[in-house]
This record gives structure tokens, C-alpha cells and sequence, in this order.
């Protein structure tokens, strides 16, 4: 019996045997971590490198850099973890020391990588070193020292007391920076700055600059350009001077005129294409036109936009334009340079309304040498348009309404100036057939709607009043007697001496405008749409006649119409490749002191 409990006791433990066997428990492994390296060495701080090979089958607590000291290895937790490895950042560390570090891994127990080791850099003073050769008008460069061990460095700079708070300059690549835009003449307070590579800051000695005086640079749109001279500022004519200038970095290239307006021996006025209202004719032809009739034009430059889409129409200034004091067609309410009689310049949307009287009995004048709307019956179905010997010898061509023939009271020539009241007589009345003669020494009224009932009611030899007023816009009881006036686009690019009004777009130009004591004026043309010179938007154009002088500037026709004229050469680039006919333009005119 009792071998026979043996034997199964025997079989029971080989049974139980087999049955762990075909189950083993499984054995635990360690983690495995790699020493990689270490980067960004300073004289205090070093980035060491670590990389868990193998989690293990365990739960990994903890893991970073043992850093040796003399009483054996700190540990160190990672502090940034990518798929690469992690980082410890180590700071604080004593400068040109050799130091052992290795990798570690814990999970319940602590495993290493192999032992590495590295050398803190020599300690070092940074500096911020003004380059004092480079100084310049409008910028300073400084130069950092060992910028290898730094993360960032940089300057604020202002013209007081100068913070951290301040305008700063600032870079992490080049070890030069350049702080430009400062103004001329001018001493800046710097406070330069270093930021190590644990982004600890630290602020270096304050610093002082001044730039030097203000030579060959202008300011546009917040940005300083050096400024080359193509030809040297010359005197064309007593009270005249003519330069031009190249803006490489814009780049572009300008021409200037500055005319001194107390000057008896010079004066400037515009010029009618053909000494008609509907005509054009290139500027430098009305040089040459001008000077058969005795004037000695020393320079001239393109004027207002014009109509030019309908032929009849052809010519006429878009703004309107006194010339000698005569109105040649009426203020529109756009932008326009206006010389008074006695040659003070204005700047202004200049309002107009004309006024046609019979006794107590009034009516008004809408349009004088305009016929833009005399084209559309529909739209101005009472219109009253005054045709004027600057018209030319026939009126426009609508037909429909009554037409006046009117001349002088006193006989002689007319003399259409604004704001005086001009007295005529009735010399002949019609149904108006379209094109009609305008007499000479006369002028011819055409009305319709109720405008045509007013004319009407007068009779042949009745004496009637015109009376063209003009008011300023920004001080309409100011009245002036106006010698000159032209317009251009309706933008006032120049006021008070700022940047104003215009577009963006990059085109020629042509602009006129005054200095703030209206002293002098200024003529300046910029080529455009040329490798050499790509145009400038409207506000920047005001800001290069700011840097010219002026305080007050118009623009005038650009693009393709732009040109000047000095002393019959054609001395910029007209983008169309020639000089474009257009509707008006602007003289410079020497002239005795009577």
C-alpha cells in the first residue's frame, strides 16, 4: 500500500512539474540609457544629453544627468524630452572646470550610461562697441563681442533718458546691428543688452550717439534714403534753380524747380494747350510756341488731368484754370495751386458759382468752358454754360435751347476774372442749332430747360451782369483776386507739412506746391514705370517735395503726361517713351522787373 502511495504521490509531482513548465514566469528587464553628448558650453552653464534605449519591463520613475562633484554624482532631472533623447540644462557652474556627467535611468533602481566628460568655457565681459566710422545722418552700427555664446543681443536707443522700455534693435545671428531711421544732428541714449543661452539678461554699459548734420538723405514714410545727385543744383534764371536726384534703394529718379516767388525777375503761370480750351499739345511745343510770341519760357512741366475720351471735349482741364487772371474754365471743387495777383500761393478745393443778373431778376451760371455736362441733357436739364474767347471760335456741338451772344458794355475786350462783376450787353439772341460762332471780342450764353426761359426774356442791347465767384473751401470769406490756377488729381499730397492724401500706387508724377512762409514754389517731376525708376505712390511723392521744401503740395497729371522742360531740353524720362500731349501745363517765365 504504501509503495502504491508513492508512486502516485511520484506522478502527482512530475503532473505538476509539466504543468509549470508550460507556463514559465517571465524574468524582469532592466532599462537601458545612453550618454549622447553635450551642446551650448558657456563659462557657467552646458546642455548634457541623455537617451533611454530600452524602457525595460519596469515603471521608470525618474531619469536625467548625474552631474560628479567632490563628493560624488547629483542627479539631475531631464527638463526637456523629445523623440531624439532628453535635455538637462545645467547653469550654475564654475567657469574653466572640467566636469563628469553620465546619463541615468530609475525605475526602483538607478542604471547609467557610460561616464563623459566637458570643459566650461574661460569667463568673458561682453561689450557693445560703437563703430564710429559708420556714422552716418540717419544711422549707427554696433558691433557684440563673443556673440557664439550668447541666445540674443541687442539695443534700445531713444533721445531721453533710455529704459529697457524703449525702441530696441536686436538680433540672434548677426553680430553687427544697424539702428537706422534716427534723425540728423541728433544725439540718441543707447542701452545695449546681452542674453545668454539660459535667457539670463544681462544689461551693459549705456552709450551715447550723435548723428552726423543732414546731407543728400530723405525721409519717406518712416524711412531714410541716401540720396545720390544726378546733376548739381544750378541757377537757370534769377529766382530759379533746377537739380535732379536719384533713390536707388527706392529706386527712382527726380527733377525739381524752385522758383522764388519775391523774385521781380520770375513768375509762374500756366499755359492753355494751343491758347484753347479744346486742344493739347506736348510741353515742350508750348515752350517753343510761347517764346514766337515773345515770352522767355525758362522751364515748364506737364498741368491738370484732362478730358480727352470725347473729342469735342478734348483737352479741357478736368480742375479748371485761371490764366493771367482770367478764368479759362471754372473751378470743379478738386485740388488746385492758386497764385493770387500779387503772387502769394494757396493751396485749396477752390468752389465756384456764377451768377447771371437782369436787373433784381438772377440766375445761375453752371459751367464755364465746360462741357462735360452739357453732354447730357437728361442729367442737367436746366444747364447754363458760359462759352468764352478761351473756348476757342465756335461752341460745343449740343444742340437744343437758346443761346446769347453777349460783349463788353464799354466795347473793348472781355475779361473774365473771378469774383468782380462784369457788365455786358445783349448782342444777339437764338434757337441754339449746336455748334455756333463765338464772335470776336464776345462771349455766348446757352441755356436750357428753365435757364433757356431765363435767356429769353432778355432783349437785344440790354445790359446784364456776370459775376464768376470763387471761394476757397477751408476759409470760404477769404476773397482773392486769382492770377493763375491749376489742378490735378484731387489730392492734396502735402499739409502742414505732412504726408496727406493720394493712392499707393507706383506711377510718374508731376507736383506743385510752396514753402511755409510762401516764399517759394516748388516744381517736381518723378519718373516711373522704368528699371531705373519705378514711380512713387501719391504720399510719398508729398513727403520727397517736403524734403525739396515745400509745406503744401499738389499732384498733378502723372503717368505718361509727366515731363519737364529746362531751357528746352526735355530733361526726365516721359514713361510712353516721348513726350504726350495734354491739355494744359505750367511755365516758368523770366521777365523784366515791370
Amino acid at each position: 500500500m504504501k509503495g502504491n502511495q508513492f508512486i502516485l504521490y511520484f506522478l502527482l509531482l512530475v503532473f505538476f512539474s509539466l504543468s509549470c513548465n508550460e507556463t514559465p514566469e517571465k524574468g524582469v528587464n532592466p532599462p537601458q540609457v545612453e550618454t549622447i553628448g553635450v551642446k551650448e558650453i558657456t563659462d557657467i552653464s552646458a546642455t548634457c544629453l541623455g537617451k533611454i534605449t530600452d524602457a525595460g519591463s519596469g515603471t521608470i520613475r525618474d531619469y536625467g544627468i548625474e552631474i560628479k562633484n567632490g563628493n560624488g554624482y547629483i542627479k539631475m532631472s531631464h527638463t526637456n524630452t523629445s523623440e531624439s533623447g532628453y535635455e538637462v540644462r545645467l547653469s550654475e557652474l564654475v567657469s574653466d572646470q572640467l566636469y563628469y556627467y553620465r546619463a541615468y535611468v530609475d525605475d526602483g533602481v538607478t542604471y547609467h550610461g557610460i561616464e563623459k566628460k566637458f570643459t566650461t568655457l574661460s569667463p568673458i565681459a561682453f561689450k557693445a562697441i560703437i563703430d564710429y566710422s559708420k556714422i552716418t545722418s540717419t544711422s549707427v552700427e554696433i558691433s557684440f563681442n563673443s556673440t557664439s555664446r550668447l541666445k540674443e543681443w541687442g539695443i534700445h536707443y531713444s533721445k531721453s533718458e533710455v529704459t529697457a522700455k524703449d525702441p530696441v534693435k536686436k538680433s540672434s545671428v548677426n553680430s553687427t546691428i544697424l539702428i537706422d531711421n534716427l534723425e540728423p544732428a541728433t544725439t540718441y541714449n543707447l542701452l545695449p543688452y546681452v542674453k545668454d543661452k539660459n535667457n539670463q539678461i544681462i544689461y551693459l554699459d549705456k552709450l551715447y550717439v550723435t548723428t552726423t548734420e543732414l546731407k543728400d538723405v530723405c525721409k519717406i514714410n518712416g524711412k531714410w534714403y541716401r540720396v545720390d545727385t544726378l546733376q548739381q543744383r544750378q541757377t537757370i534764371s534769377p529766382g530759379l534753380s533746377y537739380y535732379s536726384i536719384a533713390i536707388k534703394e527706392y529706386p527712382l529718379r527726380v527733377y525739381a524747380l524752385e522758383i522764388d516767388l519775391t523774385n521781380p525777375f520770375i513768375r509762374v503761370e500756366t499755359c492753355l494747350a494751343m491758347d484753347n480750351a479744346i486742344a493739347t499739345e506736348r510741353p515742350n511745343a508750348m515752350v517753343e510756341r510761347k517764346r514766337l510770341q515773345g515770352y522767355d519760357v525758362v522751364a515748364a512741366t506737364n498741368g491738370d488731368f484732362y478730358f480727352y475720351q470725347d473729342p469735342i471735349e478734348i483737352g479741357i482741364p478736368r480742375s479748371g484754370q485761371f490764366h493771367h487772371g482770367g478764368m479759362v474754365t471754372n473751378p470743379t471743387g478738386r485740388a488746385c495751386f492758386i497764385l493770387s495777383e500779387d503772387g502769394i500761393p494757396y493751396i485749396d478745393r477752390p468752389i465756384f458759382q456764377g451768377i447771371l443778373k437782369k436787373g433784381e431778376f438772377t440766375t445761375t451760371i453752371h459751367t464755364v468752358n465746360m462741357l462735360r455736362l452739357e453732354a447730357y441733357p437728361n442729367l442737367t436739364p436746366n444747364l447754363m454754360t458760359l462759352y468764352t474767347p478761351s473756348f476757342g471760335k465756335t461752341t460745343g456741338t449740343v444742340d437744343g435751347g437758346t443761346k446769347v451772344v453777349i460783349r463788353p458794355k464799354d466795347n473793348e475786350s472781355f475779361f473774365f476774372e473771378a469774383n468782380r462783376e462784369i457788365r455786358c450787353k445783349v448782342e444777339d439772341i437764338y434757337d441754339n442749332p449746336g455748334k455756333s460762332i463765338i464772335p470776336e471780342r464776345c462771349a455766348v450764353l446757352h441755356g436750357r430747360g428753365s435757364s433757356a426761359d431765363f435767356l429769353k426774356t432778355l432783349k437785344m442791347n440790354e445790359e446784364i451782369n456776370i459775376y464768376l465767384g470763387v471761394t476757397l473751401k477751408s476759409n470760404p470769406n477769404l476773397t482773392i483776386k486769382i492770377k493763375e490756377m491749376v489742378g490735378g488729381s484731387d489730392n492734396i499730397i502735402l499739409k502742414n507739412g505732412e504726408r496727406a492724401e493720394g493712392d499707393d500706387l507706383y506711377n510718374p508724377r508731376t507736383g506743385i506746391g510752396y514753402s511755409k512762409d510762401k516764399r517759394k514754389a516748388y516744381l517736381m517731376v518723378a519718373d516711373g514705370r522704368q528699371t531705373f525708376s519705378k514711380g512713387c505712390t501719391m504720399k510719398d511723392f508729398g513727403e520727397i517735395l517736403l524734403s525739396a521744401g515745400a509745406w503744401y503740395a499738389i499732384n498733378l497729371d502723372g503717368g505718361g503726361s509727366s515731363v519737364m522742360v529746362v531751357r528746352d531740353q526735355v530733361v526726365n524720362n516721359p514713361s510712353d517713351g516721348s513726350v504726350r500731349a495734354v491739355g494744359n501745363g505750367v511755365l516758368v517765365v523770366r521777365q523784366d522787373n515791370n
